[in-house]
């Protein structure tokens, strides 16, 4: 708890302990292409040179992919990391109370995902976007346009402590 009361009044930026560990548990995809339940683990270790390892685990056996991550932490800014996928791709991450955010587009898939530390557990969901056809409505009586996008798909899980 302490860990994250620095990082909402300004300390340096950290990954709080309550984080770090291995945490395993199943995940399903609704919606889209590729639906079905799978197994899921997500992996947060603090590294020597205060980066953190970020491992994300989908399936096993024949079917296992394994990412591995690093969250930067981005000087300055409590808070804020970057993600670096280690192939050139990195992307904004952002821990808000018990929660870690982010989102990024991939060749017209908007897609946000969402770690909430909650009970023991982390709740994770990423739901994916179609950006290519957006809605595109206006105001009435004013300038602002808004695109709305279509859900294409959720990933939803529930990951324990190993």
């Amino acid at each position: 708890m302490l860990a994250l009361v620095l990082l909402c009044i300004g300390a340096d930026p950290v990954l709080p302990a309550e984080w770090h560990g291995a945490w395993k548990g199943e995940c399903q995809i609704v919606g889209g292409s590729h639906e079905g339940k799978f197994p899921m683990e997500l992996h947060f270790a603090p590294k020597d040179d205060g980066k953190f390892v970020f491992k994300i685990v989908y399936g096993e056996g024949e079917k296992k992919q394994t990412r591995n991550y690093e969250l930067v932490p981005v000087k300055d800014k409590p808070g804020e990391f970057v993600n670096d996928e280690k192939n050139g791709i990195e992307t904004d991450v952002r821990v808000v109370g018990p929660v870690m955010h982010s989102a990024f587009d991939v060749t017209g898939v908007l897609i946000h995902s969402r770690f909430e530390l909650r009970d023991k557990k982390i709740l994770v969901e990423m739901t994916s976007f179609d950006t290519k056809k957006p809605r595109e409505t206006k105001l009435t009586g004013a300038d602002m346009k808004v695109n709305s996008y279509r859900l294409l798909s959720v990933q939803r899980g529930e990951l324990k402590r190993d």
